[in-house]
Formats: C-alpha cells, sequence, structure tokens
C-alpha cells in the first residue's frame, strides 16, 4: 500500500499523551505496517523502523505495547488489519472486473461489424476501393433478429441494477449475543474509549480470572481521563486485582489468634490487653516489663487451667 487514510481526530485523542519521540516511532510503524501490508516481526521491529539509540529502543517498547499486539511472534494493530483488508479486497474486486470485461468472447457478428485494426492497416486509403453508402429512407427500428447466433456467441445483458444490500443488522437482532470480550469492548467505548481490541488476549486471562464488566468501565473512563489508552487499562487492571487477592489472603487478627493461641504474648498491647481481661493491676511503667509479662502469662494459664 502506498496510501492510507488518517484521521487527525482519532490520531490526536488516542496519542496525546506521547512524547515527540514516541509519536515519530508511532508514525514509523504505521508506515512500515501499510508498506509491507502485514504485521512486523518482534526481532525485525527495531531495524525496520531504524530505532538505534536506547531512547528509540525504549520508546518503541512502549508504544507496541499500548497500541500493538503480539501474536505468535508478530505484532498486530487491528485497524492496520482492517485497512489491509479492505485495499486487497477492493484490488481483488477490480482484477475481476477487469477480466470479465477483457476476457469475454465476442460474438461472430461483432467481428464482422468492427474489423481489425490490423487488418485495416493492410490497405492504403489511396489504393483501397472507395464505397458509396447508398442513401435510403431511415429504415423503421426494429430489435436485432439473433436468433443465428448460438448461446456462446451472443453478447452477454447486462444484469438489472440490484438493490443496495440492507446494512447488517446488529448481532442482538439475528438471536447471537456477542463474545464476551465484544461486550466488554463495546462497553469501553461507550465510556469514551475508541481503540479497544476484543482479540486480546490479555483481556481473555482477565475475563476468565473474573473480571466484570463493571470494573472495565470503570478503568476504562479513569484512562480516558488520563489521556491513557487500551493497554493501560488492561495492566492497571490485573496489577489491581492482584492486590486486592493478596489482601483477601492476609489472615485477621482472629485467625492469626487461633492459629497461633499465644501471639498475645510476643507484643506488649496483647500482654496489657490480656491483664485487663483477666483484672490484673496494669503495668506502671516502672517496674521490669519481663517480670510484668511472666506474671501476666502465668495468671492466664491458671485460668485457662482451671477453666
Amino acid at each position: 500500500m502506498n496510501y492510507f487514510e488518517k484521521h487527525i481526530g482519532d490520531y490526536l485523542k488516542d496519542t496525546s499523551h506521547l512524547s515527540l519521540l514516541e509519536h515519530g516511532v508511532y508514525n514509523r510503524l504505521f508506515d512500515v505496517y501499510y508498506t509491507r501490508e502485514g504485521g512486523i516481526p518482534d526481532d525485525q521491529a527495531a531495524r525496520l523502523i531504524g530505532a538505534r539509540s536506547r531512547d528509540e529502543r525504549d520508546a518503541l517498547k512502549s508504544v507496541l505495547a499500548e497500541f500493538f499486539q503480539l501474536v505468535d511472534g508478530t505484532w498486530h494493530q487491528a485497524r492496520c488489519d482492517a485497512e489491509i483488508a479492505r485495499y486487497q479486497d477492493k484490488q481483488a474486486k477490480a482484477k475481476r472486473s477487469a477480466e470479465a470485461r477483457w476476457g469475454t468472447p465476442r460474438s461472430q457478428s461483432d467481428g464482422n461489424a468492427n474489423a481489425s485494426a490490423d487488418a485495416m492497416r493492410t490497405h492504403s486509403e489511396g489504393n483501397a476501393p472507395r464505397v458509396r453508402t447508398p442513401t435510403r429512407a431511415p429504415a423503421r427500428p426494429q430489435s436485432p433478429d439473433t436468433s443465428h447466433q448460438t448461446e456462446e456467441g451472443r453478447a452477454p445483458t447486462a444484469p438489472p441494477p440490484s438493490a443496495p444490500a440492507p446494512a447488517e443488522p446488529p448481532p442482538e437482532a439475528n438471536g447471537h449475543s456477542p463474545t464476551p470480550a465484544g461486550a466488554v469492548c463495546r462497553a469501553m467505548r461507550q465510556a469514551g474509549m475508541t481503540s479497544v481490541n476484543p482479540g486480546d488476549p490479555r483481556l481473555a486471562a482477565l475475563l476468565a480470572q473474573g473480571a466484570t464488566q463493571a470494573e472495565f468501565v470503570g478503568l476504562a473512563e479513569e484512562a480516558v481521563a488520563k489521556g491513557k489508552g487500551f493497554a493501560w487499562v488492561l495492566v492497571a487492571l490485573q496489577s489491581r486485582r492482584a492486590e486486592a487477592a493478596a489482601i483477601a489472603l492476609a489472615p485477621t487478627p482472629q485467625q492469626q489468634a487461633a492459629a497461633d493461641p499465644d501471639t498475645w504474648t510476643r507484643t506488649q498491647s496483647g500482654v496489657i490487653n490480656r491483664a485487663a481481661s483477666l483484672g490484673l493491676e496494669p503495668w506502671d511503667g516502672i517496674s521490669p516489663w519481663e517480670a510484668y509479662r511472666r506474671h501476666v502469662i502465668a495468671r492466664n494459664n491458671a485460668g485457662a487451667a482451671t477453666a
């Protein structure tokens, strides 16, 4: 492809947070993508766009992670793939149209009516006999008689104009519900995020782990406010879910006490609280702490033994 459309409004909306270096990397990636009419191999990306310095390579990694998807060692971009497919389909239709136009066999009558240009060149205008066309009354127009022509020799008739194809109904109209990933991406678009990728494997993994549509929409709104993209949402959601899981796995003080009954003996606050529950005098802060601690432990054990 030597040409592709660039919608300035969409571009600025999706990339306003990039640095000038990242803008350059982004545009070079798209140039290479459309020129190759396909994805960019991960091990050749830096060489293909000319990223040599450390800053350029860091910018390349950042842009690829946010706007592209790595599939089997090749970076893909959903919008690029759609534009390339549309371009190739248009080319294929033009080729078929040309073959249909120039490859149709001509009938015998067409051959008699239109002499070959090469044959005409065998006679000069001075040597060829001049034929006078007799003047006669105009003939009554009538339909040409083609009964003597064979089926193969008959010129093809133009098909009647067809009505435009109806717009494809949404999936729900055909009784088909969107996939979970498609539903999430649709909701994120409604939240203001224009660039999403329902085929991203990170999205599928988060959904398999139980991530909800509300979580995605909430982070999409946050990303739009911060000028971030779809990749930021996936990374942020994965991080926050990991933090929530770690907190949920941490034992509560009650669980710790049940697992280790002597936990209270290891902290000053635990000993003081136990002494109060046993009705003992509080520590005066002057006498040795260790002696007071042993006294509280002994009273606690004695109470446990008589219980």
